[in-house]
């Protein structure tokens, strides 16, 4: 699923304010879904691993996660394990 501007999508990282961002991707299989491809001001968005990061659209969450690399977020539900969180980051 495309998220674009018409959506007015924020990115939230942490306890920060909510900022804009100009487009993301958002991938849902069964098993989990994982935030991507997201552009700010025309630059792609990098993360820290175990980062939290919640997506706003239209002033709604539509989703939250945990970073496990630089530029995917994995949604909190497939990270319950902590298996996929780096360097035994926990939920």
């Amino acid at each position: 699923m495309f998220i674009t501007e018409d959506r007015r999508p924020q990115l939230q990282v942490g306890d920060a304010q909510p900022s804009p961002i100009d487009r993301c991707e958002v991938h849902r299989d069964v098993d989990r879904s994982l935030l991507t491809a997201v552009i700010r001001n025309g630059e792609p968005v990098t993360f820290v691993s175990g980062q939290l990061v919640t997506l706003w659209a239209d002033d709604s969450v539509v989703f939250q996660g945990r970073a496990i690399d630089e530029y995917t977020v994995l949604d909190l539900i497939s990270t319950a394990d902590d298996s996929d969180l780096a360097d035994g980051e926990q939920i």
